[in-house]
């Protein structure tokens, strides 16, 4: 069970804090948006892998109910979340992100062009016992279906977890499969190998390729890769996979997705809270100079953030865009054997390799770029300005404020908060 109090505590205080102080009311927005992403968090673990290596039929295995369509055609195939409800319900999410509820028979005639995801919201016992999860049954990311390749990009980083279904029949990891988890690596993503189909070969067959795979994956991520085997058929293979989940450290990868965040907040209050502390050096006479200063400073300030975002807008489309593209076509150049050895096996050949040698480019270039402009837009922003116009009522209050402040963190430095976690990391 995760545990968010101690993070929960800390949102409060900044939100505490940024009231107090009258910081920027689009930072008390990140701070409420981020109060909802904590109480809400759920686990997500994706089910991946090839096309037809086993992931419906792994998430039946787990509910012990025939409820995924499994073998289903490349055309027909949508990212489907599972989460423990003790009321059951159904919803679709289109691809304007609009999600509606329907019936379950419905789900069977859903457009795959039109929809981006489908969420069953089930009282199962194995759901239950995962209640902090929610578990993605994924297309197939070798079938070179456009909508499959959405699927991949909503979730690549929205990721927690992979399970990654190999079928054990393909003797380890294929070509399609090593590209996959080399993109997923720069992610920091938790990874557990589940060896799938496993009846169909003798056992001493299946150790070896066990083996292979434990070898591949630790090649690969620098640590061992835990790889548990499965057979729909025997059911003495589903306590291993359980432990194996159970393994994983749901409080840990909690704090992974939302420490960032909260120490991006303490960076803006850290910068408002010594823009406060500057204005208590003013007299009677500079204050009410002040005052004057800030409603024209108010005025200027609109007037600049036109400006800069104008300025952004122009930099995306003269600067950011062409080293987007310059990046995609170095990309193309560096692979330019292998794409030409992929055209010569088939236009559908030539099209997955395309994909695999793109989609990291624009994710990378895009966040990138998207870090890059941010922090030139704050560099051009004087955050004192951004306080409003109620400059004695700063004055007044906010030494008492610093003073609550410093007690704050050093209360919660000795019980080994979550302040002094990411600031160490």
């Amino acid at each position: 069970m995760i545990d968010k109090t101690i993070i929960q505590q800390h949102l409060n205080i900044l939100g505490e804090i940024g009231n107090d102080i009258k910081i920027n009311q689009e930072i008390i927005n990140r701070i409420e948006e981020l109060k909802s992403i904590c109480d809400e968090f759920s686990i997500k673990i994706l089910a991946i892998g090839s096309f037809s290596a086993g992931k419906s039929a792994l998430m039946n295995f787990l509910l012990e109910e025939e409820l995924l369509t499994e073998e289903q055609t490349p055309e027909t195939a949508i990212a489907t979340e599972l989460k423990y409800s003790l009321v059951e319900s159904y919803e679709i999410v289109d691809v304007n992100k609009e999600r509606k509820y329907v019936e379950k028979q419905q789900i069977q005639s859903v457009n795959p062009n039109v929809c981006l995801n489908i969420r069953y919201n089930l009282n199962n016992n194995f759901l239950q016992t995962f209640e902090d999860y929610v578990f993605v049954d994924m297309p197939g990311f070798n079938s070179n279906i456009e909508q499959h390749n959405r699927a991949i990009l909503q979730y690549v980083e929205r990721g927690n977890a992979y399970l990654l279904v190999i079928d054990c029949e393909e003797g380890g990891m294929k070509a399609s499969v090593l590209e996959f988890v080399e993109e997923i690596r720069k992610y920091d993503h938790n990874l557990i190998i589940v060896l799938s189909k496993v009846d169909k070969k003798a056992a001493e067959d299946v150790q070896v390729i066990e083996q292979k795979i434990k070898a591949q994956a630790s090649y690969l991520f620098g640590y061992d890769v835990p790889v548990v085997k499965y057979s729909k058929h025997d059911n003495d293979t589903k306590q291993g996979l359980l432990d194996t989940i159970h393994a994983l450290n749901s409080q840990q990868i909690f704090e992974q997705a939302i420490l960032p965040k909260i120490k991006e907040i303490y960076q803006f209050l850290e910068l408002a809270l010594e823009q406060s502390i500057k204005s208590l050096a003013f007299d009677d006479s500079a204050l009410r100079e002040e005052i004057q200063k800030r409603e024209k400073a108010k005025s200027e300030l609109e007037y600049k953030l036109q400006q800069e975002c104008s300025k952004l807008t122009n930099r995306m489309t003269s600067q950011v865009l062409p080293s987007i593209i310059a990046e995609v076509e170095n990309a193309l150049y560096v692979h330019s054997t292998e794409l030409a050895n992929a055209a010569i096996s088939g236009s559908n050949a030539f099209s997955i390799r395309m994909n695999s040698i793109l989609r990291p480019v624009l994710l990378e270039n895009t966040k990138k770029y998207t870090n890059i402009s941010f922090e030139e837009f704050l560099r051009d922003v004087n955050l004192s300005e951004m306080l409003v116009d109620k400059t004695e009522e700063i004055v007044y209050t906010v030494t008492d404020k610093i003073r609550k402040v410093e007690s704050i963190f050093s209360q919660k430095t000795k019980e080994q908060t979550i302040s002094t976690k990411f600031i160490n990391r």
